[in-house]
């Protein structure tokens, strides 16, 4: 009789944060879809591994400055939470302090979890993040320079002139994210290198303000994103191509070094911070880069999530139906987690 599901033990670090070694999985036979996690037999070495379907059959694949392509076009997903991203940063009270020094910016302390401004700033990271993340609470340093990061603010405009400002950086290019007008407008900015005056990318009214609450801003997969206390008020909105520091010193990996920060214009409360990123699928391997690779019929290509540490079909190759076990269903054990490795509220 066929088997309905079954247990597996991760082992091995290629899909940390999501999966942790030692993590019990129960594994469903099932045909899987692009995004889930699968259990299959290694190429090569006839071990069972744990990876992410990152392309079905008939798609092209390819991966360029971290980005994951099908079909010449970049795979973009719905990020509507940070929780959404790989977690790297998740914050409150005094921890803000150490992080981006908020204290230097015009903030000041309001109770255990909050940071009140008064007049106007913004606080950026004390370093510009590189590809870290979090598993179980504890960093686990990168070593490439993070890339496409979100953020997620609690906030609370205290009068109708408050404003909350959510920043990132992608090279010499800064955008901004701008909640104003008791909550009713939002703008999304750009300011250029040598450019004095930001440009205005979108503005939209929103129908239903709301002056606190919890705001997701993100630049993912070239698209910008923006969520209002669990609503989407901007999605896949394209933006300009970023300028790249030219300093012909640096590595060309790091002339799109990325930074973020929290600001606005007081008064204006502040709570948790959370910061994440997207994965950065690193290029490498016989079928992991710039030239597309098509996939046939029964072809899956399965990819790490923590690509630095994964042997996977950048390496081996596409994977056949046939060696796939199942797709993962659920985590026995340990629970409190979520399925990008946030800890569950």
């Amino acid at each position: 009789m066929a088997w309905a599901w079954k247990p597996y033990r991760v082992v091995g670090l290629s899909m940390e944060p999501t999966l942790v070694e030692g993590d019990w999985l129960f594994v469903q036979k099932e045909d899987p879809k692009r995004d889930d996690l699968v259990v299959f037999v290694e190429p090569g070495t006839g071990k069972y591994a744990i990876k992410r379907v990152a392309a079905v059959p008939g798609e092209a694949v390819q991966i360029v400055d971290g980005d994951l392509y099908l079909d010449g076009e970049v795979r973009q997903r719905a990020l509507t939470s940070v929780e959404d991203l790989v977690p790297m940063l998740d914050i409150a009270g005094e921890e803000v302090d150490a992080s981006l020094a908020f204290s230097k910016q015009g903030f000041a302390r309001a109770g255990a979890r909050h940071w009140k401004l008064e007049g106007t700033g913004v606080a950026f990271l004390q370093r510009p993040p590189t590809a870290d993340y979090l598993v179980h609470g504890d960093s686990i340093t990168g070593e490439l320079p993070a890339q496409d990061l979100g953020l997620e603010v609690e906030f609370d405009l205290l009068t109708s002139d408050s404003e909350l400002h959510l920043v990132l950086r992608k090279g010499k290019s800064t955008f901004a994210a701008v909640l104003s007008r008791s909550g009713e407008r939002l703008q999304l900015l750009l300011q250029a290198p040598n450019q004095l005056v930001e440009e205005v990318l979108l503005e939209v009214s929103l129908p239903n303000p709301s002056t606190s609450g919890t705001a997701f801003f993100t630049l993912a997969d070239h698209a910008m994103t923006f969520v209002l206390n669990g609503k989407v008020v901007a999605a896949d909105f394209a933006y300009p191509t970023p300028q790249p520091h030219q300093n012909s010193e640096l590595p060309v990996e790091f002339r799109k070094m990325e930074h973020a920060g929290v600001g606005g214009i007081g008064p204006l409360m502040v709570g948790r911070i959370r910061l994440g990123r997207d994965i950065l699928y690193r290029s490498s391997g016989t079928y992991g880069g710039a030239k597309a690779f098509q996939l046939a019929e029964g072809q899956y290509f399965l990819l790490g999530d923590n690509s630095p540490q994964s042997r996977d079909s950048r390496q081996y190759g596409p994977v056949p139906s046939e060696r796939i076990l199942g797709i993962v269903t659920s985590r026995v054990w340990p629970r409190g987690w979520t399925d990008r490795g946030w800890p569950l509220d």
